[in-house]
């Protein structure tokens, strides 16, 4: 595949790729990302958000999310979900550019 190819060199350079809704499948699978998707194998009878609000916390410092503010707000719409680990870490610490408040999110 020419693009994925493509996307592989540009990361390996140290290009950052954001992945957005069902995207980020095509990443995890291309780029072997020790991330799943929570929300796969969950039925639309347990879950179901088909466009909800939710407060997050945004790290302004991070170049993907310059310019947002520390406590921002994120459109939801059926989107996969992901926990922040990785069997195998790396020397330096993993930050997340955004995260779901934990108190009252909606």
């Amino acid at each position: 595949m020419e693009g994925a190819a493509a996307l592989k060199q540009f990361a390996a350079a140290g290009g950052r790729i954001v992945a957005l809704g069902a995207a980020t499948d095509f990443a995890i699978n291309e780029f072997g990302l020790p991330v799943r998707n929570v929300l796969a194998s969950v039925p639309s009878t347990q879950f179901y958000a088909p466009g909800s609000l939710l407060r997050i916390q945004v790290d302004p410092d991070l170049p993907e999310a310059r310019g947002l503010m520390p406590d921002s707000v994120a459109c939801f719409v059926n989107s996969p979900a992901f926990p922040l680990w990785d069997p195998n870490p790396p020397a330096a610490p993993q930050r997340s550019s955004a995260e779901m408040t934990p108190e009252h999110p909606l």
